[in-house]
């Protein structure tokens, strides 16, 4: 069995399987360069239990062992305690899994959020493992805020071992409906505030030998659902950033790493605009959780969350092999109404910009 060149980093993506799962992924594996059969060998070397890898890293045994049913891949023993992590979008959803994890595991975490009664909670909760642990209330769409973020864990902590960069807003609305403003403000929150806080983290990452920072995308980002184009720009961008960051800071000792989840169970589906036309599975926000954790403990460039959904892997192969196909398709699930266009083009006869939704 062929073994990957090995390098400072493992393999850019782990998916494991067979059949449809193994040929989507086969397709996936072709554009980044992953190994499948690597991943294959990896896989029965999670069956003989405990070993190392080509790169000398420990496989755990037990639950870590890679296991194709689970989420949770291999992964390489990290001590948490003594670290500082920063996780933004803390008070619900996958930040809030997400602060609670690495808390467990003896890390001291800076909870960031908006909703201050959510992060107290939280953050007392969280302090039965990590007696340090805390929070900062603020709009991340600020970049004063988001600078400052950085700088208050590092003036009280004296460090920033971890970033990861979660907060965001969604917005799911007709294009006819959206306004200009509403696409700054995505992208200030989605994009904007990621690269403002990695700014600010980098050099302190650097002055203490290196760190990690992983930027939660999403695979909207990469094939946009209806009435999401302000969202997919958001993350489409968050999600160059990270492939372009770690290639700029290889050698630094700092890891930039992607995490791209699909449908996650979190009260994001209860804030949209307009009614969203997604009927499919939504998986919990652990897995994600999980996916972060892999990122960090294998230095991992990329992780699809969830890896074995089928309708991913499905939309992999069809972008990589039929991507006029996967268009139309998508276009249709969630067609805007005549009646919709008709009204919007009206408005534009009038002389109304995008988002003036009003009459005459």
């Amino acid at each position: 069995m062929t073994e990957a060149t090995s390098t400072n980093r493992s393999s850019d993506v782990l998916i494991v399987g067979g059949g449809l799962d193994g040929l989507s992924a086969a397709a996936h594996a072709a554009p980044t360069g992953a190994s499948i059969t690597v991943l294959e060998k990896a896989r029965e070397l999670g069956r003989r239990g405990s070993t190392q890898n080509r790169d000398g890293f420990l496989l755990n045994q037990g639950r870590h062992a890679l296991d194709p049913r689970s989420e949770t891949s291999f992964h390489r023993r990290v001590d948490y305690r003594n670290k500082v992590v920063i996780v933004t979008g803390a008070s619900s959803g996958i930040g809030l899994v997400t602060a609670r994890a690495f808390a467990a595991r003896g890390a001291t975490v800076m909870c960031v959020a908006r909703r201050e009664t959510l992060l107290k909670k939280l953050v007392k909760e969280c302090r039965d493992s990590s007696p340090e642990t805390t929070y900062l209330c603020g709009d991340l769409g600020e970049r004063a805020f988001a600078e400052r973020v950085v700088d208050k864990t590092v003036e009280r902590f004296g460090r920033v071992d971890v970033l990861v960069n979660n907060a965001a807003v969604s917005k799911h609305k007709e294009i006819y409906h959206s306004s200009i403003e509403e696409a700054e403000w995505v992208m200030r929150v989605n994009y904007l505030s990621p690269v403002w806080l990695s700014f600010t983290a980098i050099p302190y990452m650097l002055r203490a030998g290196g760190g990690t920072i992983v930027n939660v995308s999403s695979m909207g980002g990469r094939i946009p659902p209806p009435r999401e184009a302000l969202y997919a720009a958001s993350k489409s961008a968050l999600s160059a950033f990270s492939e372009g960051a770690l290639a700029d800071l290889e050698g630094s000792g700092i890891h930039v790493a992607l995490v791209l989840p699909g449908a996650i169970d979190t009260e994001i589906w209860d804030k949209e605009d307009e009614p969203v036309g997604f009927i499919g599975k939504k998986y919990p926000p652990e897995l994600v959780t999980d996916a972060i954790l892999d990122a960090i403990e294998n230095r991992r460039a990329e992780v699809i969350v969830p890896r074995f959904a089928p309708g991913l892997l499905a939309a992999r192969f069809l972008q990589t092999f039929f991507p006029s196909f996967l268009r139309r398709a998508v276009a249709r699930t969630h067609p805007s109404q005549p009646d919709v266009i008709a009204r919007a083009r009206a408005r534009a006869e009038n002389g109304k910009r995008l988002g003036d939704l009003s009459e005459g």
